[in-house]
């Protein structure tokens, strides 16, 4: 499993896959971000069946934080692509452990996607928040 994309990279080392988000800006779970998750985690569940399969999931951001979450920009277009819960779901179901390594700034969907991993391990400068909430919204609506 290699990709490398303009929302997302990939790769596996020593048994470990691993999903980086890197998009500008902030890297938001946009259309394009949201499809390639999906295809990348069709590769991992995929490599479940392989002879060596992966023993676990790192899921990370990249240039120092860990996703803003939706891009704002596209909410009045309809959804393409899964949506982000199909997304947390499918992370949720895995059955190799998923950890999310939280840099900087995991919001509103970065915080949803954090927290559909099994694991997750902060740096001291992470943040993690539900803006939604403030607006009277429960996560995810």
């Amino acid at each position: 499993m290699a990709m490398q994309g303009g929302t997302i990279s990939t790769g596996t080392v020593d048994g470990i896959a691993r999903i980086t988000l890197d998009s500008k800006p902030g890297n938001a779970l946009d259309a394009a971000a949201r499809q390639a998750l999906g295809v990348a985690l069709d590769e991992i569940e995929a490599a479940l069946d392989a002879p060596q399969p992966p023993r676990g999931v790192v899921l990370a951001g990249a240039n120092g934080l860990f996703s803003v979450g939706l891009d704002l920009r596209g909410l009045d277009r309809p959804v393409e692509g899964p949506d982000l819960a199909t997304i947390c779901r499918r992370i949720e179901l895995l059955p190799v452990p998923v950890v999310a390594a939280l840099s900087g700034s995991a919001i509103g969907g970065g915080a949803e996607l954090a927290l559909a991993a099994h694991y997750r391990l902060a740096a001291p400068a992470a943040r993690i928040g539900l803006p939604d909430v403030v607006l009277g919204l429960p996560p995810g609506a």
